[in-house]
């Protein structure tokens, strides 16, 4: 069967496929490095605070920021055998409640610094904790601690409301590596953080647990000049705070993960039993001067379990987010899932106040590994989750957007001498969940993902009980959504070099921002562009094909492509055109909900087109797109992307489940969206012409051997036909992907292999 039936055959299979997802904000943060989001939060005005940390030198700082210019070494290249040392800086950004930049601030010194936690106060100064080993760090004047004690340091800071002013930085630590990413601040701005800690940490007297090492909590003045006290939570054993929150009677919540066999648990609160050597998650809560602890719990089971994070309601039960791969975790009978899917499942938990009992405990997680992070309540007693999931059969809801996670693995690019192919290994996603104030019900759950690795590291409420989801991306095509502050990724590459003779290099990340509402579905604008074979709206390239959504945008019936006299594809059908900044593009179908378009060549070196169409010479809609260099996507029978590739067994046949292909075999799949081809717009390819460089293609987790890539002689050019050779032991459903010149296809294309 030709390339050009295959491409009719998927046509047929998607009529009005626009979707209605809640996803109504998502943005790209990032530069020319990795930029790493590591915690957020959101003031009384639902402005948003991000801190994180940046290897870039071109961060989107504004004009007013009190640190302009990166003070450590941005870089690519990272790992311990690489020409120069980098050395982040941490970052501060606020958002208004659209997602615009209020201001955005370097944060650090000259060697490595990472914001690792945030908070904001009520008139909008932001708080954040993280880490630093930099000995010029912008410490202000009667701070706690002027000078770096140690290795690493924990360091403390206040902004003022527009980012403009250091109102105070202090570091706190000993001889030792001491660091925290746990923070909260109360009505009176004082702050309280936590984090892990050497024995030498400065703890106060009279604190609950003055000596010990590990798990640590302290409380800062609202001036930063003193401790009001430090203790730590454990015995001499190793652990780490890695969330913590204030009641509104001053008592602190602090979680984290307990690595010893003898946490001190108090008598009544809950203590599961641990298996040995096996890590637990645990709660402390701590009277406001940090005397005494009114409650320690601890939760695990024969499996490691982790805490992430905290938060208390206004009745005092406080809940837990974290991971375990205990099979005997403490849950309840209504829980939502009673029973671990995979080897790591995510955990919610509600105590009682007394930190007695459990009101609910739940798992929530497929099998693979899933991991929360982020964890906010609201005044009904929701919960809100983010993390990061591999599990292809994560539990989503009906109304996610994307639902879908189907295992394709992405690939490291490996420098060796000895000519080693790439490295296959899987990608995580983000997700976001909520789950109802009994834990018995998902009451939405979503993966947020692109063709690459994402994880999300918090999550916060905003107006009308929406949840804004923050953390970092490896993909090209993260859905973008609203008014981004950026809607493509940087297309920067990183190395990571950890020995002489080797390296691998991989997609920098940026940090990502997303908002989900659900007071009801985004509006969704008048006319919608996506890539014809993912259905996602990524950022366009020459040559690619795209199908647009709107209302009545064109003729009553379908109508499809028709050829000129130079033997190209018309620009005009049924009194349609589709004009990118005036260049019309070759048509493919069109009809009232939708018109399929292969993007001009013009479009090449563009950031942005304006996309308007034509019905007999009105402008009947229009939108603005990004555009990129490649947007690669296999060709399906899904409609939404997924599912079955179209592709041509050997013998002639479409590969199917009931028409797999032999294990060996050579198979031809088809692509769209790897960039311009050199050919004019709506041109048939005639001859076959390989890519250069050739694409690599992953069946399941092997590499497939790649025998042609390049044009599909009588269709069109902007189809791209790749023959491949099966690996010899694949078999079964298998997911498909390629990666062409950096940029991958889309999760949940799969070939029927025997």
């Amino acid at each position: 069967m030709r390339a050009a039936g295959l491409l009719c055959l998927a046509l047929a299979a998607r009529a009005l496929q626009g979707s209605s997802g809640a996803l109504a904000y998502a943005t790209y943060l990032g530069g020319d490095g990795a930029d790493i989001i590591h915690a957020m939060a959101i003031d009384a005005s639902n402005n948003v605070y991000l801190t994180g940390e940046t290897l870039s030198s071109n961060f989107p700082v504004t004009a007013g920021a009190f640190q302009k210019k990166h003070a450590g070494q941005p870089g690519t290249f990272t790992g311990i055998m690489a020409p120069i040392v980098v050395a982040p800086d941490a970052f501060v950004v606020k958002l208004n409640p659209s997602g615009q930049i209020v201001y955005a601030t370097y944060l650090g010194g000259a060697g490595a610094d990472a914001g690792l936690g945030i908070a904001v106060d009520s008139a909008g100064s932001a708080y954040v904790v993280g880490s630093t080993n930099s000995q010029n760090f912008p410490v202000t004047a009667g701070a706690v601690q002027t000078r770096l004690a140690g290795n690493t340091d924990v360091f403390v800071a206040r902004l003022s409301p527009d980012g403009s002013t250091l109102v105070y930085a202090t570091y706190l630590g000993g001889a030792g590596l001491d660091t925290a990413a746990a923070i909260a601040v109360d009505s009176s701005n004082n702050v309280y953080l936590g984090g892990s800690a050497a024995a030498d940490f400065p703890t106060t007297p009279g604190a609950y647990r003055a000596l010990g090492a590990g798990a640590f909590a302290a409380k800062l003045n609202p001036t930063g000049t003193a401790l009001v006290y430090s203790t730590f939570l454990g015995d001499s054993g190793s652990g780490v705070t890695s969330g913590v929150t204030v009641d509104s009677a001053g008592n602190a919540y602090a979680a984290g993960t307990n690595y010893s066999s003898n946490f001190p648990a108090t008598p009544g609160a809950i203590r599961s039993a641990i298996g040995n050597g096996n890590s637990a998650a645990f709660l402390v809560k701590l009277n406001p001067t940090g005397t005494s602890a009114l409650y320690a719990s601890i939760l695990g089971g024969r499996g490691d379990s982790s805490g992430a994070a905290v938060a208390v309601d206004s009745q005092g039960n406080a809940y837990l987010a974290g991971s375990t791969g205990a099979a005997d975790f403490p849950l309840t009978s209504g829980a939502f899932q009673k029973s671990a899917a995979g080897n790591t499942d995510a955990f919610v938990v509600r105590l009682n106040p007394a930190g007695s009992d459990l009101v609910y405990g739940t798992l929530l997680g497929g099998s693979g590994a899933d991991r929360a992070s982020g964890l906010a309540i609201d005044s009904a007693g929701n919960a809100f989750v983010s993390g990061s999931t591999f599990s292809t059969d994560f539990p989503v809801t009906a109304d996610a957007e994307p639902k879908r996670f189907a295992g394709s693995p992405c690939l490291l690019t490996a420098s060796t001498p000895f000519g080693y192919p790439p490295l296959v290994v899987l990608c995580g996603d983000a997700f976001a969940a909520k789950l109802d104030a009994t834990g018995s019900t998902l009451a939405y759950s979503t993966y947020l993902s692109g063709s690459d690795a994402e994880s999300a590291a918090a999550v916060a409420l905003g107006p009308g009980g929406s949840m804004w989801v923050a953390g970092s991306t490896r993909s090209s095509n993260f859905p973008t959504a609203g008014t981004p502050v950026a809607d493509a990724r940087f297309p920067a590459t990183c190395t990571d070099s950890n020995s002489p003779s080797s390296s691998q290099s991989f997609p920098c990340e940026d940090g990502f921002i997303a908002r989900i509402d659900f007071t009801g579905a985004a509006a969704l604008p008048s006319l919608r562009v996506v890539n014809f074979g993912s259905q996602l709206e990524t950022p366009v390239a020459p040559a690619e094909i795209v199908t647009l959504f709107g209302a009545a945008i064109g003729p009553d019936s379908a109508t499809l492509l028709q050829l000129d006299s130079a033997n190209r594809i018309t620009t005009v059908l049924a009194g349609t055109r589709v004009l990118f900044d005036g260049v019309a593009a070759p048509l493919i179908r069109v009809d009232s909900g939708q018109i399929t378009a292969i993007v001009p060549n013009s479009v090449a070196g563009k950031t942005h087109s304006l996309v308007a169409v034509e019905r007999n010479g009105q402008t009947t809609a229009s939108t603005t797109v990004a555009i990129g260099a490649a947007s690669p996507a296999m060709l399906t029978f899904g409609p939404s992307g997924t599912g079955q590739c179209a592709a041509i067994n050997l013998d002639g046949t479409l590969n199917s489940a009931s028409t797999p292909a032999p294990a060996g075999s050579i198979v031809s799949l088809f692509l769209i969206g790897t960039g311009a081809s050199g050919q004019p717009d709506g041109a048939l390819a005639t001859a076959a012409s390989n890519l250069s460089p050739p694409p690599m293609v992953v069946v399941g987790t092997q590499l497939a051997q790649v025998l042609y890539a390049g044009p599909s002689p009588g269709s069109t050019v902007a189809l791209t036909q790749i023959n491949i050779r099966l690996p010899s032991a694949a078999s079964g459903q298998l997911p498909v992907f390629v990666l062409a010149n950096g940029f991958g296809t889309q999760f949940g294309a799969t070939l029927s292999v025997k």
